[in-house]
């Protein structure tokens, strides 16, 4: 499935959080090393949005207990021959340390950035639309000044601090994209309709499209029934166009 676009789609509120940090942590690397004080906004801003999610939930104690249960399901399996148990004992190996990283945090993961009263009082402002100006926030602009190598260095310093929570979101992630094969699949007329079996604990659907195809889905899912239907691309001054040939695609129901 090489030059195909994924789409992801969360079917539990746990997976759409542990998703949205996924994206914010991946926005915040993506803007390193510096290049001007533009990619210190962008991390300082996915910053902020982050500890508006934490602030939501307890992040650790919800990845603790997951990576508790996974560890449970995993154990049983050194007993079975088929097995690849090199694999195994190393899954186990990385909750292990995950899961001690996150343990030895004192507080919840986000307390040292929640408590920097330079991130607060540019938090408080990013609720309103163009509210970080050089004017509302005048100490903000005056460390965007400063040299691009010195910036860095306190950005680095509070993206470490999220480092335990990053190293659990992402292998987590990776066990759940990785826990079921990839199935190609048929939309009728532009659609897939699917009814679940009861008690089956669905976490995550994952679409591959080719690149090349102005292509997209919509996806609906809930505890019973999960409903895809794909849309042309058309611009961006026409409404996308529901597709009405059989269309297929590959799909992977991550369990």
């Amino acid at each position: 499935m090489e030059n195909s676009i994924v789409f992801e789609h969360p079917v539990n509120e746990r997976i759409r959080r542990w998703l949205r940090i996924e994206f914010l942590l991946a926005q915040m690397h993506a803007a390193l090393p510096l290049r001007s004080a533009w990619d210190s906004r962008h991390i300082v801003t996915a910053i902020a949005e982050l500890l508006e999610i934490l602030n939501r939930f307890d992040a650790k104690g919800d990845l603790l207990m997951e990576l508790e249960r996974r560890q449970s399901h995993l154990v049983p399996l050194r007993t079975y021959e088929n097995v690849d148990q090199t694999q195994l004992i190393s899954a186990l190996n990385q909750m292990g340390r995950s899961s001690n990283r996150l343990q030895q945090l004192s507080g919840t993961m986000d307390k040292k950035l929640r408590e920097n009263v330079f991130i607060n009082s540019i938090r408080q402002r990013s609720a309103i639309p163009g509210g970080t100006c050089s004017f509302d926030l005048p100490n903000y602009h005056w460390w965007l000044q400063q040299p691009l190598k010195w910036q860095e260095q306190f950005l680095l310093e509070w993206l470490n601090l999220l480092t335990p929570m990053e190293e659990a979101v992402d292998l987590l992630l990776q066990i759940i994209r990785d826990s079921s094969e990839t199935k190609l699949e048929t939309a009728q007329s532009g659609a897939y309709r699917l009814s679940l079996p009861g008690g089956k604990m669905l976490q995550l659907i994952r679409i591959y499209l080719p690149e090349d195809r102005a292509i997209f889905p919509e996806i609906s899912a809930g505890r019973h029934q999960i409903i895809i239907r794909f849309f042309h691309w058309t611009g961006d001054v026409q409404k996308p166009q529901a597709i009405t040939d059989n269309l297929p695609f590959h799909l992977t129901f991550c369990i």
